[in-house]
Formats: C-alpha cells, sequence, structure tokens
C-alpha cells in the first residue's frame, strides 16, 4: 500500500510548506479512497493502476503512462532562482486515489473541505536517442520508488516492447502517431 512519505513530499512541493511528521498525521488519512482505472479527459486512453489490477494473462495492460511535469532546470544549484519548464516523464501507474484536504489547514485555507485525485507512478529512467530520424525513448526495465503527482498531469498510456536488455517506449501519442504518407 502507499505509504505517507511521498504524499507529504508532493504536499511540500505544490504548497510550498514543510511537512513534519505531526501534520503528515494530520493531513494524511490512514486509509484513502481508490479507483482502479480512469479515463484521460476528452476522449483520451483508459488506464489502469497496477496496484489494483492483475496482468493480463497475455501481458498486455494499461499501466505505463507519460506524463508532464514542471521541472527546474537549475535544481543542482541551491542558490539559484528556479527556471522551470515542462518534462514528459514515463512509468508504471501503480496507484489512483483520492487526497481529501480538510477546511482551515496548511493546504487549505477555505471553510470547505476539498480533495485531489492523485496517482502514485514508479517512475522508468529513461534515455532518449535522436541518433535515428526521429527521437526514440527506453529503459532498462527497472523503475523507481515512486512519486506522487496530479492525475490531471497524466496525458497517455503508453506501449513497451523489450528487446534485449532495453525496453523501447512506444507512445502512439508523439508526432510519429499522426504520420502521413504520401
Amino acid at each position: 500500500m502507499l505509504r505517507s512519505q511521498p504524499i507529504g513530499k508532493y504536499l511540500a512541493t505544490t504548497f510550498g510548506i514543510q511537512v513534519s511528521k505531526r501534520l503528515a498525521k494530520e493531513l494524511i488519512p490512514e486509509s484513502l479512497r481508490q479507483w482502479g482505472r480512469m479515463r484521460i479527459k476528452d476522449g483520451g486512453d483508459l488506464i489502469q493502476a497496477r496496484g489494483y489490477h492483475k496482468l493480463r494473462w497475455d501481458g498486455c495492460d494499461a499501466l505505463f503512462v507519460r506524463y508532464k511535469l514542471a521541472t527546474d532546470r537549475l535544481a543542482h544549484l541551491p542558490n539559484a532562482d528556479p527556471d522551470f519548464y515542462g518534462k514528459s516523464y514515463y512509468g508504471q501507474l501503480k496507484y489512483l486515489f483520492e487526497l481529501p484536504l480538510p477546511p482551515q489547514s496548511a493546504v487549505n485555507p477555505e471553510d470547505e473541505p476539498k480533495s485531489l485525485i492523485l496517482a502514485f507512478i514508479l517512475e522508468a529512467e529513461t534515455t532518449v536517442d535522436d541518433d535515428y530520424s526521429y527521437e526514440v525513448a527506453w529503459y532498462d526495465g527497472s523503475l523507481g520508488s515512486g512519486e506522487v503527482v496530479d492525475t490531471q498531469t497524466i496525458q497517455c498510456a503508453i506501449g513497451q516492447i523489450k528487446d534485449g536488455d532495453r525496453w523501447w517506449i512506444i507512445d502512439k501519442s508523439s508526432d510519429l502517431a499522426h504520420l502521413e504518407f504520401v
């Protein structure tokens, strides 16, 4: 099951607060409402959460996703002002869950409770090769420890093909998915 540490990290990053153990206990309930799948808005892909579904007998699944986050180009320089840009990441969707935000709290100053719909994704450290006439992405099959993101950052389901010790990313939403041969 999902631990509170990655949720606390998400809250700290998103709301610019320090999340102590006491505050984490106050903001993060012991059990969270979960979903097994979601559809990307505007008729997009139907994706599944691996922590909720077993793999199909044929190994086909809709568990891997592309998501886009604001990334600081200068994160390695602690005293520099942030310089954000949108960067795409790939990973296995593990959990989809609702995080209630209590009213009058560090993350919700309003009088009414609110909720966030979040995802826990095991990130794939990808390498992008542009030696070809187009960019291709691959990873070595290992997945990271995971991060919590807003579900609105998930852009699409992606495929993957194992070739030797590499897993090639098949992103049908890329520019190549819309090629027209004349």
